[in-house]
Formats: structure tokens, C-alpha cells, sequence
């Protein structure tokens, strides 16, 4: 099974090559941005992706006021959240996975498997 570092490392190496609407390419632009290159300064790193991912919760948890601050569980289910967003919580199942090939087939396939 291939590692979840090296997954993230390659969608984010080849995203621009993806055929992406507007929106997409905007939003992975900003999610490597702010998540890749300025949070996870070595990304290839386990223990410092770790790391850095650690301080980066601290960071958030000392900024954010606790009454506009939720720590969302996924395992909670989407109840927690959508209270906290005052939305009503929607009669469909929560999503429970996201496996590799659901995730490549909103772009039309993994790049290079085709």
C-alpha cells in the first residue's frame, strides 16, 4: 500500500498538469500554499511533517477564540460540525472513506495509470 506522504506528495507534484476547472486549480494552489509550503516546510520528512503539523494545531488552538474554535473529530460524525456551523444536519450518510481511486476519478483517472 502506498504511503499516505507519498500519495499527498504526488497529487501536489502534478496537480497543474490535471486538466482542473478554475475553481479546483485556484484551490489546490492555495491549499499547497498554505498547507505544503508554508506549513509542512519539509513535507518528505515524516517527523517533521509530524512536527510541524503539531505546532501548527498549537498555533491555531492560541489564535483562535474557543467559542469560534471547533476540533472536529471525523470519527464524531458530521453532528458536532454542522452545530457548530448552526446548519441542519443532513439525512444522508457521512462519508466514511476516500479511497485512492474515488479520490483520482474526480479528475479523470490517476496521471500515468491510464
Amino acid at each position: 500500500m502506498e504511503q499516505p506522504q507519498q500519495y499527498h506528495r504526488q497529487f501536489f507534484a502534478i496537480y497543474t498538469e490535471l486538466e482542473l476547472t478554475p475553481g479546483f486549480a485556484d484551490l489546490f494552489t492555495t491549499m499547497k500554499a498554505l498547507i505544503i509550503d508554508q506549513t509542512f516546510t519539509n513535507f518528505t520528512d515524516r517527523d517533521s511533517a509530524i512536527a510541524a503539523y503539531r505546532l501548527n494545531n498549537e498555533r491555531v488552538r492560541d489564535t483562535i477564540p474557543a467559542e469560534r474554535l471547533l476540533v472536529f473529530h471525523v470519527a464524531d460524525g458530521r453532528e458536532p460540525l454542522c452545530r457548530f456551523l448552526e446548519v441542519p444536519i443532513p439525512a444522508t450518510n457521512f462519508p466514511h472513506s476516500n479511497p485512492k481511486e474515488e479520490f483520482w476519478a474526480h479528475f479523470g483517472g490517476e496521471p500515468g495509470t491510464g
